[in-house]
């Protein structure tokens, strides 16, 4: 398990291929004629579409894409011009911004938790919660939630079970005493020679 306190900034290699990715989103976006019409081409029929892609909205007339890349551009330059030498306090990007404090750490059970809420029926987790008050005034909260092995529950204890039971009536037979062993016999041979009488075994 990582926690918070030992994790670290991705490597320059990964950051790089996220970086040209994002580049190229902005790029297509911008400029859409340079790929566009090619795929256009690519498509079955033999359609066409001009070099110069544009955003076109009923009633607006064209929406040029790259006289808008360029008013945002000027705008963010201008809000930092504007921002100074002010900042903001420092927080690692992962932590999208926040302070990281031992309070807040997430655990297993916070990211399974929509996965046992969902599978809920076949889980079928058991919670306690108890609650200690004084004068009218709750002042502590304690909260347990296990979610059971179905397997172990449903089939291997029933199974081991059965067979301590079965276990324990075969060690009353195994007394090590040679006159109860006889008596086993004579007692299987007796049953054997009424169900050979009876014409049950032939």
């Amino acid at each position: 398990m990582t926690f918070p306190a030992t994790a670290v900034e991705a490597p320059l290699s990964m950051r790089s291929a996220t970086t040209f990715l994002a580049a190229a989103c902005v790029v297509l976006g911008v400029i859409p004629g340079l790929v566009v019409p090619t795929l256009v081409e690519l498509a079955p029929g033999g359609a066409s579409l001009a070099a110069q892609t544009r955003l076109r909205v009923p009633g607006t007339g064209s929406l040029p894409a790259l006289a808008l890349a360029i008013a945002l551009i000027a705008l963010v330059a201008l809000l930092v011009r504007a921002r100074g030498k002010r900042s903001a306090a420092s927080a690692p990007v992962w932590a999208c911004g926040q302070r990281v404090e031992p309070a807040l750490d997430w655990t297993s059970a916070g990211f399974t938790k929509p996965l046992r809420l969902v599978l809920e029926v076949v889980l079928r987790p058991e919670r306690i919660v108890a609650v200690r008050s004084a004068g009218g005034v709750v002042q502590e909260v304690e909260y347990r939630a296990t979610v059971p092995h179905l397997f172990d529950t449903v089939v291997y204890r029933p199974v081991v079970r059965a067979s301590l039971a079965g276990a324990a009536v075969a060690r009353r037979l195994q007394s090590g005493s040679l006159r109860g062993y006889v008596i086993y016999l004579l007692a299987l041979v007796l049953g054997l020679l009424v169900l050979a009488r009876t014409g049950a075994l032939s």
